[in-house]
């Protein structure tokens, strides 16, 4: 009788546990459907990375985002202050414009690819990959295919209230492998309650060591973002109308 009392208390807190980790994933299942009806939105950005086995300044960007990708970005952070840069995937050969501040530097755009050389030293995405629409397609790929091979771990780290939202935070458990080919070992994710959407995660390697930390606060859903957000002839902006190519 104790034997049959102990089983079936191992086997209702086990399949508890079990429909915890399902509804955890189905929250993150759910974000693409919450995402498909953003047409644009602002954000303050801020990221923190490693790469190439060093940590990096961490960067503040006032950012402007609109769907079908297309992005403003200004720096408001040491690193990088009043730094601007536009990207609209097929406009201007393909090629991000930016601008840099400086004696020299301030007198013209530069036009670059979204993954070339000169972006790829300063972030370990491309401006293709920017964005919270980016961040969810990433998440549901690494974590789909995990769970489908029964290899997902999944724990919830309760609800906190960061810049009066509401915010459930995820921590989704890969195999400690890299042969695996899984994206990380582990990722924080902070979706917020309201707009069913990430606006944190943090990406931990194999040896279990931070190497991504992306942040989007005061995010603003379908504010009516027009072409001239995402111009360099904004009155508001800076670029230079004298372009030069780099990589």
């Amino acid at each position: 009788m104790l034997l049959r009392t102990v089983f079936l208390v191992w086997l209702l807190v086990t399949s508890c546990m079990a429909l915890g980790a399902n509804d955890l994933f189905q929250l993150i299942k759910q974000m693409p459907e919450a995402y498909a009806g953003v047409k644009d939105y602002t954000a303050t950005f801020t990221r923190s990375e490693i790469l190439n086995g060093k940590q990096r300044p961490e960067e503040t960007i006032a950012l402007k985002f609109r769907e079908p990708l297309q992005v403003y970005m200004k720096w408001l952070s040491e690193s990088g202050k009043d730094r601007e840069a536009i990207y609209v995937k097929g406009r201007d050969g393909d090629k991000a414009l930016v601008h840099e501040p400086g004696w020299i530097s301030g007198h013209f755009t530069v036009l670059l690819p979204p993954d070339g050389p000169t972006i790829m030293s300063r972030s370990r995405h491309p401006f293709s990959e920017i964005g919270i629409g980016r961040i969810i397609e990433l998440l549901i790929s690494t974590f789909e295919k995990a769970n489908q091979a029964g290899e997902l771990e999944m724990r919830d780290r309760g609800t906190v209230n960061e810049d009066g939202r509401n915010v459930r935070v995820i921590e989704g458990i890969l195999p400690k492998d890299p042969a695996k080919k899984y994206y990380c070992y582990r990722a924080i994710v902070s979706i917020d309650e309201n707009l069913k959407l990430p606006v944190a995660v943090k990406v931990y390697d194999w040896s279990d060591k931070l190497i991504e930390d992306y942040r989007y606060k005061n995010v603003q859903i379908n504010q009516g973002l027009t072409d001239i957000d995402f111009s360099p002839e904004n009155p508001n902006y800076a670029f230079p109308k004298t372009r030069i190519n780099r990589r």
